[in-house]
């Protein structure tokens, strides 16, 4: 009895208080590659260009939204702006799911505990989304109630958080961020 508990103990999915986790190094190749140049295997636009929504972006997806500068058509930058660009985004992207943990906390809901793999999946999601997409979305109303595997689905098809349709490089990174999420597995407790 005392060895299948071990067992059960080493396989226990660790959670961590969401109000302090930092993204991992898996989230900064991901976000690289998610927001680079299509086709570029992750490298940042170093001049300014339309998005399919109209939005202008540049770096790895920089566009004014979540930290200034605001780009305008035709901007250069150099890899090391671009750099500059995304750490401050990302840590704005963060910062929000920080919060969000917070307020759960504070409310004694359990759902602010959280993996590694759920923090860096959230950050992505607001990265991409922003922080009151991410919020009013039925995906986080499914986080809150600790229904993990119905938020990983509902990342597929809520389209509260998109600007305009699904197309297919945000149905497929939907898909990776779903993964993502549940990559260390399905909290029971």
């Amino acid at each position: 009895m005392i060895k299948l508990k071990n067992i059960l103990e080493e396989q226990a999915i660790k959670l961590y208080d969401g109000t302090t986790l930092r993204a991992s190094q898996q989230f900064w190749g991901d976000i690289k590659r998610d927001e680079g140049l299509a086709g570029s295997n992750g490298k940042p636009a170093l001049e300014a260009y339309k998005l399919g929504d109209g939005r202008i972006t540049i770096g790895w997806g920089h566009t004014g939204a979540m930290t200034q500068p605001t780009p305008n058509l035709g901007d250069k930058i150099d890899a090391a702006t671009a750099q500059q660009y995304l750490q401050a985004d990302a840590t704005d992207a963060a910062n929000c799911v920080r919060r969000l943990m917070v307020e759960l906390k504070a409310a004694e809901n359990p759902a602010y505990k959280i993996t590694q793999s759920m923090f860096d999946a959230l950050v992505s999601i607001v990265f991409n989304a922003g922080c009151n997409g991410m919020r009013k979305s039925m995906f986080i109303q499914k986080v809150k109630t600790r229904d993990w595997a119905s938020a990983a689905e509902m990342l597929l098809t809520d389209t509260s958080m998109i600007h305009g349709n699904f197309t297919k490089g945000l149905t497929a990174r939907r898909e990776r961020e779903a993964a993502r999420f549940l990559e260390d597995g399905i909290p029971t407790k």
